[in-house]
């Protein structure tokens, strides 16, 4: 083919994802029917028309995404295909179309021209284009500050909720030296259990998980908008993002999940996750919300009971985090309901495999449940001897 030929055009597929009243479909389903050039162009109105094309194994060119249906999930199935996504914007402020993974942004009106050129772009294109860096108030380009993420798990009825809640108290009680993100801390709950909100006795919260996972398919978010979807509650010192009860963190991409991760730790000094179990629910994959919190986390606390039966659950749940993390991870090992001899003690060490001095052992607290039940004050004793080990752990 010479210098000036014309691109090969033929056998080309392009989908389109809009809603029902947007022009630009229409407008370049005309062109394609007048056969102006050798282009198939499929408009589709859901995303799970869009999952059956492309599950059907039909070639396809590219994807071109509306700003009101953009979605990072199936912007990261196209690509799982190896189809480019290009976000087309009719208004308002424009996505961050980079970080959600488009290789172009096409601004209304679309001109077939514009699609032609597109298409012969991402075909000649042998590496991926550079990022676009975007002017915001923050900046979410460059890496985050040293936020400290710890996720914390253990089978269900081991505590973990209540651990979460002690090991929150105390390092927002006692937070970072270094003024990150106003040095503010946040519990967020990961599970479809709903114990934070329970817990907190937050009846309305304030957004929470779910509109926070929704942000992130779109766009990058701001601090300031992130920080708006927790709750404050009286007599705590750190704020809560609640769970969402429908299970949505639990549906989540590893792309999606990880750009929640990163917005919580661009706003918060330190962000604990309460992961919930990892075993014996069929809906921690390992892209979920709470399984990629254990794998990205700066420290991991794995949460079990004493008796032979807690001791088994968490030697299982080790297990589970050795395969999210690999071996040499920072974990800190709680037992909750903890015997009182040494002995017995140390049995519980021997049984999962951990020396005695590595495992916290928290005694039964008697007021726990009263302290839940009307959101009273945290046990400062308890939540330190959690808070000083993970502190060490993070030093380290």
């Amino acid at each position: 083919m010479g210098e000036h030929s014309t691109p090969d055009r033929s056998g080309r597929v392009v989908l389109g994802l809009a809603g029902g009243r947007v022009e630009w479909t229409a407008r370049l389903s005309r062109w394609a029917m007048s056969a102006t050039a050798d282009v198939d162009f499929l408009r589709c109105l859901s995303g799970t028309e869009v999952r059956a094309v492309l599950g059907a194994g039909r070639p396809v060119t590219a994807l071109l995404l509306d700003a009101s249906v953009v979605d990072r999930d199936l912007i990261d199935l196209a690509h799982g295909f190896g189809v480019p996504t290009a976000l087309v914007h009719s208004g308002g402020p424009a996505a961050d179309w980079v970080d959600l993974g488009c290789v172009a942004l096409l601004r209304e009106p679309v001109a077939p021209t514009d699609v032609l050129d597109l298409l012969d772009e991402v075909e000649a294109r042998s590496a991926p284009p550079r990022p676009v860096t975007r002017r915001r108030v923050v900046d979410l380009d460059g890496p985050p500050e040293p936020a400290t993420l710890i996720a914390v798990t253990g089978a269900g009825g081991s505590g973990v909720t209540t651990v979460t809640m002690l090991l929150a108290h105390a390092l927002a009680t006692r937070p970072p030296t270094r003024p990150v993100h106003g040095r503010q801390t946040a519990v967020v709950d990961a599970t479809s259990s709903g114990g934070l909100g329970l817990y907190h006795d937050l009846v309305d919260p304030r957004g929470g998980v779910a509109d926070l996972i929704e942000l992130h398919r779109r766009d990058r978010v701001d601090p300031d908008e992130v920080r708006a979807l927790s709750d404050s509650v009286e007599g705590r010192p750190y704020l809560v993002v609640a769970g969402d009860v429908h299970g949505g963190a639990d549906r989540t991409t590893t792309a999606t999940a990880s750009a929640v991760l990163d917005g919580l730790r661009r706003t918060f000094a330190t962000v604990v996750v309460d992961a919930g179990s990892l075993t014996g629910t069929p809906t921690a994959a390992p892209e979920s919300l709470r399984s990629v919190a254990v794998r990205d986390a700066d420290v991991v606390v794995a949460v079990g009971r004493s008796g032979l039966h807690g001791v088994h659950r968490l030697a299982v749940c080790l297990d589970e985090v050795l395969v999210l993390r690999g071996p040499g991870a920072p974990v800190v090992t709680v037992c909750t309901a903890a015997p009182r001899s040494p002995g017995e003690r140390r049995a519980v060490a021997v049984g999962i495999g951990r020396d005695r001095a590595d495992v916290v052992f928290i005694p039964v607290v008697t007021r726990l449940e009263r302290v839940h039940r009307d959101v009273g004050p945290l046990p400062t004793a308890v939540a330190e001897a959690l808070a000083g080990p993970v502190r060490a752990r993070v030093a380290s």
